[in-house]
This record gives C-alpha cells, structure tokens and sequence, in this order.
C-alpha cells in the first residue's frame, strides 16, 4: 500500500483508540521507503507507540546512522527518538550514549526519555533533575505536566523524599478526577498505596486501594498488577502466614506470565523482607544489575554474602553444573570448549535472574563496540544464538538459549545449574590473564592486541579491564597512545 499522510491519521486515531493490532496491520502494509523524510519523524514516533519498535527504528536509522554524508543531516528530535526507541528494544547502552551526546538534554521531550531510560534502571535520583528540568517549561502542556509530576513522585518516593512526592500525587490526583482521565487516577492510587507502603503504613495502603478505583482495573493490565502486588504487601505485612505468603507466591507466577518482571522481582524483595527468606536475598544480590536496587538489600542479609550463588534453571535440580568464572563443569574441572562469543552469550543472560534479555540488549552485550541496526542485528543474534545452542550439545550439555515474545532465557530439559558470581564478564577476563601470565616473565611487556590474541575478549573490554587492574596496582602501564604497553606487577 502506497504512503500518504492521511494514512499517518488513521494509525494515530487507531493509537488513541487502543486499536493497536489495527494500527500494526496498517504500518505493515506501508513501505517504509516511501516515507518521505518530512514525516519520518512522525511514522517513526507512531510504529514505537503501536509497538512495533523495530519498524520504528527502521524508519530513522538511515537518517541518524547514514553510512554517508545526506544532504540534511538528522535533526536532534530526530536524534532523540532514535534513541528512545533503542532503549525500548533493549539498546539502552547506546541509548544513553546518544542522549548525553552534546546539547540533546537541552530538548524538553530529550528530558522525559531519557528520565524514563534511567528509570528502568531504579535510577531514581539521576533522574530526578531531568524530569524537575522538564516540568519548568513555561509551555507544557497541562497533562504532559501530570504524567512528569506522576513520574517524579515514583522517583521521590524511592529516594524517600515523601513529602514532596504526596504532594504531586494529591495535585496529579486531582487533575486526573476533575478531567476524567481515569488510567492516570488509577496511577496516582498506585502511587499513593506505594508511598504508604515506604512509610510502613499497610493498613493506610489498603485503605487506599480500597477507596480508589484500582480495585476495578483489569487484572490482566500491568498497572491492575502493581496494585495487586501492594495489596498482597501490606496484607503480608499485617499478617505474615503461609496464606499471605501464598498469595505473593500466586502473583509472582501471574508477573512472570504477563512478562512484569520488575513486579516478580519486588514480590522476591518483600518475601525477603516479611518473611526473612535469606536464599530470595541471596537470588536479589547476584540476580539484579541495578546497583540503586541493591542498596536496599542492605538491611535484609543475614551475615556476608557468598563469593558465588548457584543458579538453578529448573527447580527439580538434578543434572550438572558450569563454573562460569572458568567455564569448568564442577563434576570433573573440566574446561567446557567455548568461543568468546559463546562465553557472552551466557554471561549476558546470567546478569539478571529476573528479566529475559532484550535482543537489543544481548546485541550490546556480545558486540559492544557495534550500533544496533535495526535491518541486521536481529537476524545476527539468531545465528549467534543458534550456534551457541549447537556448542553447548556438543559439549553434551543439558543447556538452551530460549527465545520468547519477552527475550532470550536460558532453559534445560532435566537439570541444570551455573555457578555465578558477582561480576561474571570480569573473572572470565581474569581466567584468561591468569593463563597469558603463566607464559610470560614479569618484566615482560605486553600489549592490548597480544592479549587480545590470547583472551579472545574485545578491545574495549580488555581495555576497561586493564585500567581497573592498573588501579588496583596488579597492572603497570607503560607509555601512552597507540604504544602503550602493560606489564604485570610481580
């Protein structure tokens, strides 16, 4: 079907209306080719927003990645959106890069994003000063300001400024009441059940649920789910017995089926916190890459945690287990023969024990000194994971990438377990410094390139790598610029 702007409209409205199967059949009938550069903009904006984010990306990628010089270079909105839409199909490493490159958080929608993509790292407090930038626009408009005020008090409350935060919740609540916006009041609910929660008010946070309209929600919505994980909360927390304990358990199950994994993760917090389970800290501490996140586990270990935690794909455990900071089966301290692509792949997805890993995010992870194309990379990562599930059967291991509308995981058939520790991409690095090291004299320089040949790692990880030992004083550098070489310090 040929592109016309009245077929932009008719996306829009179908957007609006909730129709967004509807709106995804009519993107695929349009050949993204014959969208003219004027509204490039626009389509790109409308594919993420019906989800199809690939497409979005596709629509703007020759424009903002342009192998070559184009007469009209990317506009910084075009820029900003770009990057939007990495973040949402899991690039979020190079997302971030584009947004703090030059003047972009000078644009007011630059402000809400990128807010949004520190959020999905519980990075509440960097981002509490972009959305407080974003909501001094003399110029938003009125309901763009409540869902940035709606933001800020989910930011506040986890950094556990209170006050400030029921404020805008109060204010937004209103707002939402008198204009009739019923999901925003629904949000404010949550919110607000949220905040009594952090002040260790249960019975205030049933309440709360209780009179709002959020016991009428879906429960197959997400946000029915958040306020269905602050009722089982607070009834824990008045009550905590197996039957409470029970039904956090139920919706845990419930998260994982509708892919609200952030909702599986704090229900494993809570369990912890309620019921003192030390093994669901244990899962949180080596489980969970947001460093914000893991200060709240401060308060719930029981001693010093362990240098390692084992990870069991399937809960009847019975099969064998991989050291993956030596890639050695434990049975028989046998090194597992693995490419360094292999060796990635199950370091990426052993970094969260929660949340599926995006393809965007296994992309940045297994090539990170790459973009993310958005016509490439995905056909890329099937043959990558393809070869590594071939790897891991030749090796006569019960082990599988899975793929799934939420991500990649890794499964099994009978049993199986990886031995993690907290920094798995590092000690694998570590193995292999260790190994280069026994081949040479101390007072031996080497460079990145040499080590590179042996590790198999890429430049940029060896680099990062060598600057951390450096300053912890087992590296010395020597020289500086592309002659720079390393020695190990005896």
């Amino acid at each position: 079907m040929a592109y016309s702007p009245a077929r932009l409209d008719e996306i829009e409205k179908c957007i609006k209306m909730g129709q967004f199967s509807q709106a995804q059949s009519m993107f695929k009938q349009i050949r993204i080719k014959d969208i003219p550069r004027k509204y490039a903009l626009r389509a790109s904006s409308l594919a993420r927003r019906c989800g199809k984010v690939n497409t979005s990306l596709m629509i703007l990628n020759p424009i903002v990645r342009a192998n070559k010089a184009i007469l009209k270079p990317a506009t910084s909105e075009e820029i900003v959106d770009y990057a939007f839409s990495l973040h949402r199909v899991g690039a979020t490493v190079e997302a971030k890069k584009l947004f703090t490159n030059g003047d972009l958080l000078n644009i007011q929608q630059a402000l809400f994003y990128y807010s949004i993509v520190l959020f999905s790292s519980w990075d509440y407090e960097k981002a509490i000063p972009y959305l407080e930038k974003y909501l001094n626009d003399s110029e938003l408009d009125h309901y763009k300001a409540a869902i940035g005020k709606a933001n800020l008090a989910s930011a506040l409350i986890f950094v556990g400024r209170q006050g400030e935060a029921q404020a805008l919740i109060e204010e937004v609540l209103g707002y939402s009441k008198k204009q009739r916006l019923s999901l925003l009041e629904d949000h404010c609910t949550e919110l607000q059940a949220q905040l009594f929660m952090s002040l260790g008010q249960a019975n205030e946070t049933l309440k709360c649920l209780q009179r709002g309209s959020a016991p009428n929600l879906i429960e197959s919505s997400s946000l029915g789910l958040w306020t269905q994980k602050w009722s089982a909360i607070a009834e824990a927390t008045l009550s905590p017995d197996n039957k409470s304990k029970q039904k956090l358990l139920d919706l845990q199950e419930l998260a994982r089926k509708q892919g609200q994994f952030e909702v599986d993760r704090d229900c494993d917090f809570y369990l912890a916190k309620i019921f003192g389970d030390q093994e669901r800290v244990k899962k949180l501490y080596f489980g969970t890459p947001f460093k914000d996140y893991l200060t709240r586990l401060k308060g719930l270990q029981s001693g010093s945690m362990p240098n390692s935690y084992d990870l069991k794909l399937e809960v009847g455990f019975g099969g064998e287990t991989l050291d993956l900071s030596t890639f050695e089966r434990l049975s028989s301290a046998q090194p597992v023969a693995m490419s360094q692509l292999d060796r990635e792949v199950l370091i990426s997805l052993t970094r969260d024990f929660y949340k599926p890993r995006s393809l965007g995010s296994l992309f940045g992870d297994v090539f990170e000194e790459e973009y993310y194309d958005p016509f490439h990379s995905p056909n890329r990562m099937y043959q990558v994971v393809f070869r590594a599930n071939e790897k891991f059967r030749d090796q006569g291991l019960d082990l599988c990438v899975l793929s799934s509308e939420f991500g990649y995981t890794l499964g099994t058939q009978k049993g199986f377990q990886l031995r993690v520790t907290r920094d798995e991409a590092e000690v694998a690095l570590s193995a292999d410094m260790r190994r280069y090291k026994k081949s040479l004299p101390c007072s031996r320089p080497f460079s990145i390139l040499d080590l590179q040949n042996v590790s198999g790692s890429s430049r940029r990880s060896l680099q990062r790598f060598l600057e951390k030992e450096v300053a912890k004083g087992t590296v010395e550098r020597i020289g500086a610029g592309r002659s720079t070489k390393y020695k190990f310090v005896a």
